[in-house]
């Protein structure tokens, strides 16, 4: 009986020993893979959107392409074999990480999925609302406004759900010009505003009805109801209905400068500079004749920069045609002194498809091209001023396209 209890404890022992052994051995590949992990390596994920286009404007055709761009700190080239082809006549606008396309009576919506590239994640059809999408401005998560032919209209860019349109068409003030197009443009936010310029135009496109004033619409967001309508007479066409930004500067201070090109009509009225003061929405006497300031040129579009800075670009008109040739050079502004200084960065860029830049912090990105290259460079004001070649360098190279979107994806 006592070796068959003992047979029996031994048996145990042994099982208990064995039971052992394989959790020790587990517990040492449990270490081994601890300390040797198989891991997949997170990508890179993408700090830049931008829009390269094949727009021929000669032959009326052509398309965009929307890409990424991990960093510019290097110089690089890319094409369009990674983009998402989209329709001609549309721009970007980014907001907390997402990409918005825009131009058509559709925006849609990207996002960038685990592997950094770019997903649609829903969209709006706006053509209940009239012609193309001109511009969008956000202000939460919740809530942002599209302007699109007469209406604004608010969704939440999150779900991408319409929340409210409202025709301004009807203003007082507008009511002499309802036979005529009638268009809102570029937009911006103060507070609880919105302000809008209003491009009038006649069938081929040129101004009609007021062609000496800029037209400025500002609309309460909190409440969706149209407040005021502004004037100002000796500037025109403060809009230009495409989408491109940069008309309108808000400064630190809540003045809100608008860039009153005069491209369209009346070749006689200089490109100015005019300005909204602080908890006003009428223009008040400030006037800065940008077309003297920049060598007898018209400008075209603004990018804040800061303090008193701003970028534009002016039309050198005996360098090409304005829309289709390389005609354009980058200049530096400085709205309180009111002085002008081209950028030091040889050649020149085309016209109405490549006229978009983008600050970050001391650094403008803007691109420059020919009839062979299409480069982004970048001014870093940090190293110098705009007349010192030393802070410019190219970034990146199209190899196909000009550049006609470039937005932060941070």
């Amino acid at each position: 009986m006592m070796l068959k209890t003992m047979n029996l404890n031994l048996k145990k022992m042994g099982a208990f020993g064995l039971l052992a052994l394989i959790i020790l051995s587990a517990c040492s590949d449990d270490d081994s893979s601890d300390a040797n992990p198989i891991s997949d390596e997170m990508p890179e994920m993408p700090a830049f959107a931008i829009l390269s286009s094949t727009f021929n404007f000669n032959a009326g055709e052509g398309a965009n392409y929307l890409m990424t761009v991990n960093n510019l700190d290097e110089t690089a080239s890319q094409d369009n074999s990674s983009g998402i082809e989209l329709p001609i006549y549309t721009s970007i606008r980014t907001f907390e990480g997402d990409v918005f396309h825009y131009g058509t009576e559709l925006l849609t919506k990207y996002v960038l999925d685990d592997a950094g590239e770019l997903q649609p994640s829903g969209s709006l059809d706006l053509s209940a609302y009239g012609g193309g999408i001109s511009d969008i401005d956000f202000m939460s998560a919740s809530k942002a406004y599209v302007t699109i032919s007469r209406s604004f209209v608010e969704f939440n860019p999150t779900t991408m759900e319409l929340i409210e349109a409202v025709e301004y068409s009807g203003i007082e003030g507008l009511e002499n010009f309802q036979d005529l197009n009638i268009s809102a443009s570029e937009t911006v936010i103060r507070g609880t505003e919105l302000f809008s310029s209003i491009f009038i135009f006649n069938n081929d496109f040129t101004p009609e009805g007021t062609p000496d004033s800029v037209i400025v619409v500002s609309m309460n967001t909190n409440t969706n109801e149209l407040l005021d309508l502004a004037f100002k007479p000796g500037a025109a066409n403060g809009g230009d209905n495409y989408g491109a930004r940069g008309m309108f500067i808000e400064d630190g201070s809540g003045d809100i400068y608008i860039q009153s090109h005069a491209f369209w009509g009346d070749k006689d009225t200089p490109t100015a500079l005019v300005r909204i003061p602080s908890g006003s929405r009428q223009f008040d006497d400030y006037f800065w004749d940008l077309t003297e300031a920049c060598g007898d040129r018209k400008t075209l579009h603004a990018f804040y920069a800061g303090g008193n800075t701003a970028y534009t670009k002016a039309y050198y008109p005996e360098a090409g045609n304005y829309f289709s040739e390389f005609a354009h050079k980058w200049w530096e502004l400085d709205f309180a002194a009111q002085t002008a200084t081209v950028m030091a960065v040889d050649g020149f860029t085309t016209g109405y498809w490549s006229q978009v830049g983008l600050v970050q912090e001391d650094k403008f990105y803007f691109p420059i091209s020919d009839a062979s290259t299409n480069t982004i460079y970048e001014y870093d004001a940090s190293l110098g001023n705009a007349d010192d070649p030393t802070a410019f360098r190219s970034v990146l190279t199209l190899d196909q396209g000009v550049l006609n979107g470039i937005e932060s994806l941070e």
